[in-house]
């Protein structure tokens, strides 16, 4: 009996070693799954992460963006604005010169004279600008038999009736005129390039 023990117990360890590999292996097994998992969840957190940041990256990059553009945008307008602006005061500095040649033109007094045709004298007195003055205050009065009186107003030229009594004044200045074609001008007209 005694011959047996050794194969036994080389059996017993056999057994014991083979239920060791075994556990071995399955230990092996699933360190090698949890570690496959493990490396799964951190792959897929990373990329997560990275796919957040990525899409913080572009929005603040398009916000970025979106401000710039709008700050250009801002700046090309107020360009623009001062543009028309430029061109506009070119063009009424135009008509300011036309009308102060006119007004030391010879057909300028032709003109006052129209402009008191058909108009109730009773009571009236004109007014002119200091410069018309000078020249056609005489004429004026002896031609209608007002008083003539000088306004500050009155830049550009023309006249005005004023009846004092009535509370009425007949505005026929240059200057009420020109800021009228100015308004009118500024309500119809614009230098927008796509007005057809």
């Amino acid at each position: 009996m005694i011959d047996n023990q050794p194969e036994k117990l080389n059996r017993f360890a056999s057994s014991v070693n083979t239920e060791v590999d075994e556990k071995i292996q399955l230990i092996e097994k699933q360190a090698l799954e949890e570690k496959s998992e493990m490396l799964e969840k951190t792959e897929n957190k990373i990329l997560e992460e990275v796919f957040f940041k990525i899409q913080k990256a572009v929005r603040d990059t398009e916000g970025k963006q979106r401000r710039k553009i709008a700050l250009k945008e801002q700046s090309l307008r107020t360009d623009i604005l001062k543009h028309r602006e430029s061109l506009s005061n070119k063009i009424f500095d135009a008509v300011k010169e036309k009308i102060i040649a006119f007004t030391d033109s010879d057909k300028y007094m032709s003109f006052l004279e129209k402009m008191l045709q058909n108009e109730d004298m009773t009571e009236a007195e004109i007014r002119l600008s200091e410069k018309d003055m000078k020249k056609y205050s005489e004429i004026i009065k002896s031609k209608t038999g007002c008083p003539v009186k000088a306004d500050s107003d009155i830049r550009l030229g023309g006249i005005q009736i004023v009846y004092e009594s009535r509370n009425i004044i007949i505005d026929k200045t240059l200057d009420s005129l020109f800021e009228e074609q100015k308004e009118r001008f500024y309500s119809e007209y614009n230098f927008n390039e796509n007005k057809s």
